[in-house]
């Protein structure tokens, strides 16, 4: 079981704010010694900080915020063990909180103590059998110590119970791909579509395990119900991605489901990028010329690795022949994300790329993947310009899979 998978797997944000500066014991008899802690915590000595913990618990042993912040120094020491034997003493207290059993497991999977993790989980099952939460970190254990089929059963139980919870699902994916049982987990996945059509994880499931079967007008007639409920960017990129579909990548009906595609506005005009302001070049192929390359799945980026210079970010294009021009397409990235899809703009023509003048056009894009045009009245020109003043988010990048013209 990998700590880090087990983390983003399923309760990844739950030990987040166990944070210094946050989730500090309220005031109390004992607040002299959490404060002392926290303050030797900080400069380093840990060994300290765990004696102020120790006599502040002493005199309050019900303060969750201090063992959480105790379990923390424990991890920053790698002392596994002794971290798992003060949520021992804790659950004494009182066994039947399920909390304390929760945050037992959690310390024991970032650990990699599969047994004492699905203990944990175990006594979360029985302590709330109608809670999601128990049998998904059941099956997350059982999964992560091969025991696939007993992995099965337990998230299948969390997936009865919140059929959208993405977490169970995942889950279940990496259970029914170690065992290559495809019929059984089949008929669940329809059992599940079934009683809730609207459920996509469900259909999407079962056209990768028609996939993975051999069972190819199955896998696309899935998927494409899949998409159909959820056909965004994300989506499609996720499915071109996925290894399930393998087969099915040269299938002509598969291309047409996954792919984006980019119909050019003016195919007789070239369009050359001459010119942006930023570009990230480091963390990613995020080039300029990746905005009139025609393949909507690259894109230009501003820089986010090394810097972050903030909007404006400007891209100038250059057009031969020069056109009468009366708008402009912009497609934004097409892999789900939204980091720089563009807001509000401005879009500026010019002759001699010099001498731009005033925007020809100004205006704010909505949110969405989807290609978006603005148009003006029609103005010769050899270069346009387009300005993003700012990002859908608010964050400081500007981002673009490709950019076209509309002639007149």
């Amino acid at each position: 079981m990998k700590s880090k998978l087990w983390l983003t797997a399923v309760f990844s944000t739950l030990l987040c704010t166990t944070a210094w500066a946050q989730n500090a014991p309220a005031a109390s008899p004992a607040k002299q010694y959490f404060d002392q802690a926290q303050q030797l915590a900080r400069e380093g000595k840990y060994d300290d900080a765990l004696a102020a913990f120790d006599k502040g618990i002493k005199l309050e042993p019900y303060n969750e915020a201090a063992v959480m912040q105790q379990n923390r120094i424990f991890m920053e020491l790698n002392r596994p063990d002794d971290a798992l034997k003060m949520w021992d003493k804790w659950i004494e207290l009182k066994p039947d909180d399920p909390q304390r059993w929760l945050y037992k497991m959690i310390a024991a999977g970032e650990t990699d103590r599969g047994d004492q993790a699905l203990k944990a989980a175990d006594m979360l099952t029985q302590l709330q059998p109608d809670k999601v939460t128990g049998w998904k970190a059941k099956g997350q254990c059982l999964a992560g110590m091969n025991r696939n089929k007993e992995a099965l059963q337990a998230v299948d139980r969390a997936i009865t119970l919140d059929p959208m919870d993405d977490d169970s699902w995942r889950i279940r994916l990496a259970a029914e791909s170690n065992l290559k049982e495809f019929d059984s987990s089949i008929d669940f996945c329809s059992k599940i579509f079934a009683q809730h059509p609207k459920c996509i994880v469900a259909v999407y499931d079962r056209a990768g395990l028609y996939a993975m079967k051999g069972d190819k007008a199955h896998a696309l007639t899935d998927l494409k119900s899949a998409l159909a409920i959820r056909s965004d960017a994300g989506t499609r990129a996720f499915a071109r991605q996925d290894e399930r579909f393998k087969s099915l990548r040269s299938e002509t009906e598969f291309q047409k489901l996954v792919v984006t595609t980019w119909e050019r506005t003016a195919p007789n005009v070239t369009l050359k990028v001459v010119k942006v302001d930023s570009a990230e070049t480091v963390g990613e192929d995020g080039k300029g010329a990746n905005a009139v390359d025609g393949n909507p799945d690259t894109f230009w980026h501003t820089q986010w690795k090394d810097a972050q210079p903030p909007p404006p970010h400007e891209i100038v294009i250059e057009l031969k022949p020069p056109s009468k021009v009366k708008g402009l397409v912009y497609l934004p990235r097409q892999d789900g994300q939204e980091n720089g899809m563009i807001k509000d703009y401005e879009i500026f023509v010019s002759n001699d790329d010099q001498d731009f003048g005033q925007p020809v056009k100004e205006g704010a894009f909505e949110r969405g993947s989807g290609a978006k045009t603005a148009t003006f009245d029609p103005r010769p020109c050899r270069f346009i310009k387009l300005k993003a003043l700012s990002e859908i988010n608010g964050q400081p990048y500007t981002s673009a899979a490709e950019i076209d013209v509309i002639t007149d």
